[in-house]
Parts: C-alpha cells; sequence; structure tokens
C-alpha cells in the first residue's frame, strides 16, 4: 500500500514517479533490455487503453512469457454480451489492470501505473513506473504495444515480471500459474490429449461458458521450430469450441485458436485460405465469427488440434459453477462458492519423500474433508479444487495431492477413523480426477495445482503433502481451495492449522 499512496501523491502534485524498487535502468539484473525509455516522454499519443482491451491487442516481443500472454489474452477475449462469463472477465480485467486510474492523464503524467494480481487468496497490488526496455539491435524484450498506441500490454507485464521479481522470471512458465494469478480463478492442466479417457469436445463445449482455456505443444524443439504454421513449445489462448455446419449438412467439431504473438497461424486444414471454407456457408462463417486476417487467430478441427497440440489448460472463473445457466449471480453467492481452508506445512513435512504412503501419514500430509452437496440434476457433478502454496514459481517443489471416497452411513464417522484419529484408507475408495489425467500416487511439479473432479453428493477426503529440491529448515503457508454451490471443507488433522 506504501507504493499506492506514493503514486497517487505524485499523480495529484503533477510530479514524476520513479519505482525505485523495480528500477529496470539502474538494476539489470531485472531485464535481459539493454535501453528503456520512460512512455511519458515518448509520445503525446501514446495511451494506455483507448478503445478497451481486447485479445488482438498482446502481442509477444523477444521475452518468452507466451505463457502469460496466452493468459492474457484468453482473459482479454471477448464473450457475447450479457453472460456471466464476459461479465467476470471484464471484471477481472478491469481489477488487473485498473482502468479506473491507469486510463486517467494523472496516471500518464506522473509515469506511474497500478495493476492487482492474485496471490495466496488475496488480491495483490503492484505499483510500477513507465520505463520500458527499448528496441536494441531489432529486438524488443518486452510486449509490443497496439496497432493504435495503447500501451496497456507493456505496462501489465512489467507489473506482473516485478511482481515475479523481474523480467527475467517470467521467461518460461506455466500457464495455469498466469490463469490463476491474473483471474483469481481454479486452472487444471491436461497432458496428452490424445488419452485423456474424456470426449474433449463435449467437456469443452460445457466448460468455455465458464472458463478461460489456453492449449500448447512441447515437443521440446524450442521457438526455433514451426511446424504446419505452429511454433513449437509455445502458448496459446484457445477461444472457441463450436460444431460447425457445412453446406452439405454434415457436421464438423472446431476449435478456434490465438497466437499470443499477434502473427503466425496454423496453415493445414482449415487454415484462413483454405479453399474448404468455400463449403460453409455465409451465415455460418458469421455465426462462429470467422474472419480471413492475419492477426493470429486461426481454426482448427478438433481432431487435428489433439494430434498437434499435447497440452491443455481450463481455468474456472471465480463464484461460477460448471452447471450454471445463464444470469446474474449476486457478490454474496459468488463469495460462498468459493471455500477455503489455509494450514502450514513444517519443515520436516517438506524433506521427506513424495510416497502414498507418506501421503496418508497425517504427520506428513494435511488431510481435509471435502462435504459436496446436490446441485443440479445428475447424479454426479463437476467441481474445482486448487491447492496454493506459499512458494515462488521458480522454487522446484513437487506435491502430491489424493482423493478418497467414504461408503460410511450418514452419522457414522466419514472415514473410520480409530481412536488414534488416523483416517482408515482400507474403507476409503480411491477417486481419480478428471483433469490432471494422471492415475495412482503421481508426484508432480508445483504450479497452483488444481484439479477437475467428477464426484455425486458426500463427503470425501483430499490428502496433500509437498517436498522441495533443496531441504528446508523454515514452516511454508498453504490453502486448499473448493469452488461451486453448496461445498464445505474443514481440517480432519489439526496438525497442519
Amino acid at each position: 500500500m506504501a507504493q499506492v499512496e506514493k503514486l497517487r501523491k505524485a499523480s495529484d502534485s503533477g510530479s514524476c514517479f520513479d519505482d525505485e524498487d523495480f528500477d529496470i535502468e539502474a538494476n539489470k539484473e531485472l531485464t535481459k533490455a539493454v535501453k528503456t525509455f520512460r512512455l511519458k516522454d515518448r509520445s503525446g499519443s501514446a495511451s494506455f487503453i483507448d478503445e478497451g482491451s481486447d485479445a488482438c491487442d498482446v502481442k509477444q516481443g523477444q521475452l518468452g512469457d507466451c505463457w502469460f500472454l496466452a493468459a492474457l489474452s484468453s482473459i482479454a477475449a471477448k464473450d457475447q454480451s450479457g453472460t456471466k462469463v464476459a461479465k467476470i472477465k471484464e471484471d477481472s480485467i478491469k481489477r488487473v489492470l485498473q482502468t479506473g486510474f491507469n486510463t486517467t492523464m494523472l496516471a500518464k503524467g506522473a509515469g506511474g501505473y497500478h495493476f492487482k494480481f492474485f496471490r495466496m487468496g488475496e488480491w495483490v497490488d503492484v505499483v510500477i513506473d513507465d520505463k520500458l526496455p527499448d528496441r536494441h539491435e531489432g529486438k524488443i524484450n518486452r510486449a509490443i504495444e497496439s496497432k493504435n498506441g495503447e500501451w496497456w500490454v507493456p505496462l501489465v507485464e512489467k507489473a506482473y515480471a516485478k511482481f515475479h521479481g523481474g523480467y527475467n522470471n517470467i521467461v518460461g512458465g506455466e500457464t495455469a500459474v498466469a490463469l490463476t494469478e491474473l483471474s483469481g480463478g481454479i486452472a487444471v492442466d491436461a497432458n496428452n490429449l490424445d488419452s485423456t479417457g474424456v470426449n474433449l469436445g463435449d467437456l469443452l463445449k460445457k466448460l468455455q461458458r465458464n472458463s478461460l482455456i489456453t492449449t500448447s505443444n512441447r515437443d521440446g524443439a524450442g521457438n526455433e521450430k514451426v511446424t504446419k504454421g505452429l511454433v513449437s513449445g509455445h502458448a496459446y489462448s484457445l477461444l472457441l469450441v463450436d460444431t460447425m455446419t457445412l453446406s452439405d449438412g454434415s457436421k464438423l467439431d472446431m476449435v478456434k485458436i490465438r497466437n499470443p504473438q499477434g502473427r503466425g497461424e496454423w496453415d493445414g486444414a482449415w487454415n484462413d485460405d483454405d479453399t474448404k471454407w468455400a463449403d460453409v456457408s455465409d451465415d455460418e462463417k458469421k455465426r462462429l465469427g470467422v474472419v480471413n486476417s492475419n492477426d493470429g487467430s486461426f481454426w482448427m478441427e478438433l481432431e487435428d488440434w489433439v494430434d498437434e497440440f499435447e497440452n491443455l489448460t481450463i481455468c474456472a472463473l471465480p463464484g461460477l459453477d460448471v452447471n450454471d445457466e445463464d444470469g446474474d449471480i449476486s457478490e454474496e453467492e459468488k463469495n460462498s462458492r468459493d471455500v477455503r481452508v489455509s494450514g502450514t506445512f513444517p519443515p520436516g513435512a517438506q524433506n521427506d519423500p513424495l510416497s502414498g504412503g507418506n501421503n496418508k501419514n497425517p504427520d506428513l500430509s494435511s488431510q481435509i474433508e471435502l462435504s459436496v452437496g446436490d446441485y443440479g440434476q445428475t447424479d454426479t457433478r463437476l467441481i474445482w479444487l486448487q491447492i496454493l502454496i506459499d512458494s515462488p514459481v521458480k522454487v522446484k517443489r513437487s506435491v502430491l495431492v489424493n482423493f478418497w471416497a467414504t461408503t460410511s452411513k450418514s452419522g457414522d464417522d466419514p472415514f473410520n477413523r480409530p481412536q488414534s484419529g488416523t483416517p482408515d484408507f482400507k474403507k476409503l475408495q480411491k477417486v481419480e480426477p478428471v483433469f490432471p489425467n494422471k492415475s495412482g500416487h503421481q508426484p508432480y511439479p508445483y504450479s497452483h495445482n488444481g484439479y477437475l473432479l467428477d464426484v455425486a453428493p458426500g463427503k470425501y477426503l483430499i490428502t496433500v503433502s509437498t517436498k522441495l529440491k533443496e531441504p528446508t529448515t523454515d514452516p511454508t503457508n498453504f490453502i486448499v481451495r473448493a469452488m461451486g454451490s453448496n461445498l464445505k471443507l474443514r481440517p480432519v488433522t489439526e496438525a497442519f492449522f
């Protein structure tokens, strides 16, 4: 808050704001840029936002942060006006961009801007000055301003770099992390799209109403390799999944994808210039929003997308339930759908191997009860869960999370605990999430890990354990979240809470 007040005083007095905490001109360790400039000195026509934020404004420079920009592009993409997802996305991008202040002449005159990002369940203020990396030897180590002179993308990118300790710290990352930190939602990952075991087309058509979606191709070749117009090791926004009707009445499941670089598109079937589009009526193309433009957006058949991409990230927007229909929900209802418990991993619990046995041990894991109530008319329902750990994204940390169903009758201890208080896992049934599509006791790297479960109403046990690559003597705080209607969380064991 001190930085926010400092910026406000500078803007009110008409003086220039200098961010001494993140001075990219004086501290070259913060950025690869050789030259910097102040935006307020660059051009009188430069603005923060004139015509509203849009996915087409997002264009990547030479900084390797496509994972962040793909997430930003997804949240900035326009949705059908009047829907809940459109309203929540609009509220989310306004909260991040703080447009009420950043679009004023006071901000521009002071050369200072204010942003907010989500961390450990709270929205964190980030204030920056308008010093930005300049072009040097044909390279721009930052995002590129929009065609009409809007600079909101390079500025929010700088703020996000400060949020993570420097531009160099956002080179390479997980889109799931960025989606959570931009929206406050819960992001889940799925790899190996050809073996998820679910009908991705049907699932995405259902989830896209209430979610942000990105996709990546991770063949390990690096961004220098381009195959069929697709950049290797690159994150893209997935903007739409829809069924397209051809003129002969046949149907195809299609996906609309956008490259955050704002250029470079798929050149396979159904690319912008493909003659196949002659088989689609003008009315159908208008319905889908098909435009032939070199803006980084393109269409693919669902099957081709599954063949060419390896990773899918879905971020559930805060306050929404998968089964929601369009319509307004109150702020009170929205908050009631985000239930949390918080606790602390002691040092010893972060240094032991991640095994199924240790994950069941209440001295080495956190154990939490999830109560799932009825919602909708189906036997089971999709719900979102997330583990947040107060740990920098560049710190090597693994997590192991398991879910267990109880078959006990109402009134019994749902976890069959003897006097020792430890659940009897022999009488519990393991539940595998829909996403991420892994089974058994598999640890994997921490990245704001989210889960999508398909479960019946009842009580469930969540066991969470974590391990650092390097041993620690410090405790680490964590939060377990569940998002949806009629959900409750509470600790089963008290050791970590």
